[in-house]
């Protein structure tokens, strides 16, 4: 769904020229330009979103719907959700990678725009320093998943806290392959009769990176990401695949029965 929008925004999106005379100009118009770009991938996750919490309160969960519509509400305005819910979380990666396309070419243009400013004679240095301070934001903001926040500010995990979620337990995929985390950072990974050694750690935005296998021999990297003690999303070789759901021993449910 995002990738036929982000195509679509992308070929609709006009960067033109912004004539503004101050840092503070500049930064308006690129704060103006990047809202323009994102309106059409908002619309779509609002929709997703909504759908799926008219769902959840359908079947009488409606702690599960509020939660669902405030974090859509706080990642439409930018802010960190560093837990999503495990129903919109492959949704978010979604929006994430379709922002970051659409507002590279705002970015670019803003970017370039102080560039030439710098450049100009006769600026003085207050003026200077305010170019490169809006510089600066511009530059860190449309991070990449799991690079930090829409400030470019690393999120702030509590390690010790992260663990009690998914340390000393066994994980399942919907194929039924089990992910073990053990507290010294190693574990295993049992696909049938594959049981495969593998080392973990906790990266940026509280993301489990482990380096594993698919089957003897043969090396993989795989990411995690826990929204309680029990649920979950993860996904081989990039956090962008991040999007297959994992539970808890204790609540799987083996598909189909």
């Amino acid at each position: 769904m995002f990738s036929r929008l982000l195509f679509a925004a992308v070929l609709g999106l006009t960067i033109g020229p912004c004539f503004a005379e101050s840092p503070d100009e500049i930064h308006a118009s690129y704060q103006k330009r990047a809202a323009a770009a994102c309106e059409k991938i908002d619309a779509v996750l609002n929709k997703e979103c909504t759908a799926i919490a008219a769902d959840r309160a359908a079947q009488g969960d409606t702690g599960a719907a509020a939660t669902i519509a405030e974090q859509m509400r706080r990642k439409i305005a930018g802010e960190s959700v560093p837990a999503p819910h495990s129903a919109i979380a492959s949704l978010f990666i979604m929006y994430d990678s379709a922002k970051l396309a659409v507002l590279r070419p705002v970015k670019e243009a803003s970017l370039k725009e102080i560039d030439a400013e710098l450049q100009r004679q006769g600026k003085d240095m207050t003026t200077v320093v305010a170019l490169s301070r809006v510089r600066e934001v511009i530059a860190s903001t449309t991070k990449k998943p799991g690079e930090g926040d829409q400030e470019g500010k690393p999120q702030k995990v509590d390690a010790s806290k992260l663990e009690l979620l998914f340390v000393q337990k066994t994980w399942l995929s919907t194929a039924g392959t089990k992910y073990f985390f053990a507290p010294d950072k190693t574990g295993h990974r049992l696909h049938g009769n594959d049981k495969t050694p593998l080392t973990w750690k906790i990266s940026t935005g509280g993301v489990v990176e482990a380096q594993g296998f698919m089957s003897p021999g043969e090396p993989a990297v795989f990411f995690f990401k826990f929204q309680d003690e029990d649920h979950g999303i993860f996904g081989r070789q990039h956090i962008r695949f991040m999007r297959d759901p994992i539970t808890s021993e204790r609540v799987w449910v083996k598909p189909g029965a």
